[in-house]
């Protein structure tokens, strides 16, 4: 089928954005979608490919794109060590763009149903015995926007989302990867 130049194509899509938060340091706020593929991500010496994000362009959609979002889903370790969880959960996000919170804080406690959390069951160095600690496992535990109150970015707005935890903040018993995907509808300019 022929694509007319000058139209815009709408495609289901997402946006999604990991960092690594090392051993044994506290974290009190990671942010994401600010480190594009191909850049180190802090605390690490690791450059970011397409296993870590799809962003391009630092907190920016890049070219004639606008993205309304239609759920935003964290994604957490799977495996954490006993007694993890809760320190983990009790914590809060918040998107912003250009500077304005969307759609206001949001607590980590609310995407706990959906994955599947796991804790070790005789401590990080007797594993591997982890029990399910919560969750299915399925990718469905998400916060969702329905109209009239969907969030849409625009190629020209600055956009990002910190995961922020009170002091004296979370601290991983192992190397972890964190992050976050927006599930949406991707409107682009065909050329």
């Amino acid at each position: 089928m022929a694509r007319m130049v000058g139209t815009k194509e709408l495609q289901l899509s997402w946006l999604y954005d990991h960092t690594i938060l090392p051993m044994a340091v506290a974290q009190t706020q990671i942010t994401l979608f600010q480190v594009p593929t191909g850049n180190v991500m802090p605390a690490t010496a690791i450059r970011k490919s397409y296993r870590h994000t799809n962003l391009t362009t630092q907190g920016f959609l890049g070219s004639i794109k606008t993205f309304t979002i239609t759920s935003l889903y964290i994604a957490p370790p799977p495996f954490l060590a006993s007694g993890e969880v809760d320190n983990f959960v009790d914590g809060y996000g918040v998107f912003w763009i250009n500077e304005k919170p969307y759609p206001d804080y949001f607590f980590l406690n609310m995407f706990v149903g959906g994955p599947q959390w796991r804790e070790s069951v005789r401590g990080p160095a007797a594993g591997p015995e982890f029990r399910a600690f919560t969750g299915d496992g399925r990718v469905d535990n998400r916060v969702f926007f329905k109209a009239p109150y969907l969030v849409t970015i625009d190629s020209f707005e600055n956009f990002r989302a910190e995961i922020n935890w009170t002091s004296p903040g979370y601290t991983p018993s192992e190397t972890i990867l964190l992050g976050m995907v927006l599930f949406g509808r991707l409107e682009r300019a065909v050329a």
